[in-house]
């Protein structure tokens, strides 16, 4: 895992930080955790999983991923975990498979929150 790497500690709080519509960061806690989220998405072979799973029409297993994405299991497992933990993707367990998929519900908040938040600086 990354050394610098933090992801949120209660990602549901965070979650529920971005469906209220806030635009700006109240603490450093909101900070830290928009930095992880964006940081997490700027690792190749995280960002390449989660555009991956985004074009996905149903729930993806490792040994699926590691065949359609080329990347060792381990850095693949590695990177699912991180995705997960911040809430980006959902993990389900389906008998002795894990399965993986985008959480819309998070998506849909982040994008709001992305857009509302450029909006309110000017940029978008």
């Amino acid at each position: 895992m990354d050394g610098e790497f933090s992801p949120a500690k209660n990602k549901h709080q965070f979650i529920d930080h971005l469906s209220g519509g806030s635009t700006t960061m109240k603490s450093e806690y909101d900070i830290d955790n928009l930095a992880s989220l964006y940081k997490a998405l700027g690792n190749p072979n995280r960002l390449k999983i989660y555009t991956y799973l985004l074009r996905a029409t149903k729930p993806e297993n490792v040994t699926n991923l590691e065949r359609a994405l080329d990347i060792k299991q381990s850095h693949l497992s590695q990177s699912l975990n991180i995705l997960n933990s911040i809430g980006l993707v959902n993990r389900e367990r389906d008998g002795s498979r894990v399965n993986y998929s985008i959480n819309k519900e998070f998506l849909q908040d982040f994008n709001t929150f992305n857009k509302n938040f450029f909006k309110k600086q000017g940029i978008a």
